[in-house]
This record gives C-alpha cells, structure tokens and sequence, in this order.
C-alpha cells in the first residue's frame, strides 16, 4: 500500500513539472536603480546685486553708475529694484524703482547721477523677490572711492599658539 502511493506522489509531482527551470521569486518591495546624484554646487541666493562707478569724483560731476542684478529666483517670481541717492546727489537718469520682467539672468541698470557735492554716505542699490514660499533681499554700495567699513579686530592677549606646527596668532580673549 505504501508503494502505490509513493506512484501517485511521484507522478502528480511529474505531470506538474514542465521541464522548465520554476522562475525566480522576485522581492515583494522593489527598488528602483541607483540615480545619479545632481552635481551639487556652492549655495546661491535668488537675488544678487553689485554696483560699480568711478574710482574718483569731485563735485559738480555727472557720474555713471552701473548695478548688476543676478537673478536665480528659479519660477516667474518679480524682481524690484530700489536706487537710494544721499543727500547731495540726484538723478539724471535712468529709473529709481523698477519691477523686472520675469526670468533668470543677469540684468544691469546705468543710473546717472549728478554730485552737488561728494556725499559722505552711500548710493544704495536693493533688490527684493518672494513668493509664497521665499523671500530674498540683496543690497549693494557705491562708497565714491571710500574703501568698505570693516569690523575692528578684537584686542589679541598672551603667547602665540601652534596648531600642527604652524603659529596661527595670538589668542582673542572671549568676555563671558
């Protein structure tokens, strides 16, 4: 009785094999293939401005001034420009307040200027742009041929320091 149906297990097991190889089982959860990573690059704002003018100037003098504005705002978002004059300048040309058209770029903008005198403040160019999800703000100086503000260095105290063989300086001492 055995045999028999040892006979029948082994021919039913037959007649459901095909001869082909049973396919693979593939994964209940696929992954898809590996992307190519985006090439990644230094961090930029939206909105950037540098202005430029002469070296020098006197009083009584038309200058150019010339404002570079590098948009990477990336959607149809506006880019606004203000020009802000000090007192003893005015404009001869071009438009203080303007809204850009949409898009990527560099854009600049001439601005003439007449000096009544030589301001001892800044002309001021800012550029703002957002959207429902940024906002940015850039700003830029025309100093008339004074060099940039700087921070004043800390007071520096004690013995020079060596890091891995090299002097990097005096130490700042920190106020609690």
């Amino acid at each position: 009785m055995r045999i028999p149906s040892v006979c029948i297990f082994i021919s039913a097991l037959a007649a459901c094999h095909s001869g082909e190889p049973a396919p693979e089982r593939q994964p209940a959860v696929s992954t898809p293939p590996p992307r190519q990573a985006p090439e990644l690059g230094p961090h930029r704002s939206p909105v950037s401005v540098k202005l430029a003018g002469p070296e020098q100037v006197t009083a009584g003098q038309d200058i150019e001034v010339v404002a570079r504005i590098d948009r990477r705002v990336g959607s149809d978002a506006a880019v606004s420009i203000a020009l802000q004059l000090p007192d003893g300048a005015r404009l001869v040309s071009g438009n203080p307040n303007e809204v850009l058209p949409s898009g990527n770029g560099v854009v600049e903008r001439r601005f003439v200027v007449h000096l009544d005198r030589v301001p001892s403040t800044d002309i001021q160019v800012v550029a703002e742009t957002n959207s429902t999800s940024f906002g940015a703000h850039a700003k830029s100086a025309y100093r008339f041929g004074r060099p940039e503000p700087r921070f004043a260095e800390p007071p520096r105290s004690g013995k020079q320091v060596q890091v891995g063989g090299r002097e990097v300086g005096k130490p700042i001492r920190l106020q609690p």
